[in-house]
């Protein structure tokens, strides 16, 4: 299926607008007593949530404006977090021999073992 240019701005916002309903029709789920004490708590724990959800929404919709306008900046950044990240899990994990070192080790030790073979 082809989407035209303008309308995956449109789809994207119809996708939140999506969300957002569900979210609100799973908090209306969870009713509570008007005369209850703890409803200001519920009342504030919902506003915190929706403000939450709608700066993660905020969020991904700049991010997703920026990788439109910078793709290579957006590459190049990544590329340099994961070479930190795997610089930084290396420093932190002991180094082990590897293979190539046995091998190169078991092989110096058969030079000085050889000429002694050949003689028996």
């Amino acid at each position: 299926m082809c989407i035209p240019n303008g309308a995956s701005e449109h789809t994207g916002t119809a996708r939140v607008q999506l969300q957002q309903l569900k979210l609100e029709q799973r908090m209306s789920q969870y009713s509570y007593e008007t005369n209850s004490p703890h409803k200001s708590r519920m009342d504030e724990a919902v506003e915190m949530g929706q403000q939450v959800f709608d700066q993660a929404t905020e969020a991904a919709t700049v991010a997703r404006d920026a990788v439109k306008e910078h793709p290579i900046m957006t590459l190049a950044v990544v590329g340099g977090l994961a070479f930190a990240i795997g610089a930084l899990w290396k420093l932190q994990r002991p180094s082990k021999t590897s293979h190539v070192d046995t091998l190169m080790e078991r092989l110096s030790g058969l030079q000085q073992q050889l000429p002694r073979l050949w003689r028996a």
